[in-house]
């Protein structure tokens, strides 16, 4: 998987504890994983609900959309995965 600025934080996690925890690193994953399904769904929803999910993350809101628009069942989505991914671990 490529790493995308949404959650690349937690995948440095994953793969870090992969090599002395794999466990831990499966535990991880499955934390993170419903947030890369919902943006991976489609390049539509990566552009509209994974760029908000990062800039959410990173403390901004998006101002201009490429694409679709987003729904307000999206927004709520991507701001419940924004809210679980937390704000940038540094």
């Amino acid at each position: 998987m490529i790493v995308a600025p949404d959650s690349f934080d937690h995948q440095v996690r994953i793969y870090r504890a992969f090599a002395s925890d794999p466990a831990a690193a499966q535990r991880h994953y499955e934390d993170v994983l419903p947030a890369i399904v919902f943006v991976m769904q489609s390049l539509d929803a990566l552009t509209c609900y994974g760029k908000r999910i990062a800039a959410w993350r990173m403390g901004f809101e998006v101002r201009h959309d490429r694409g679709i628009a987003p729904s307000a069942f999206g927004l709520e989505c991507a701001r419940r995965f924004a809210d679980s991914l937390g704000p940038y671990a540094g």
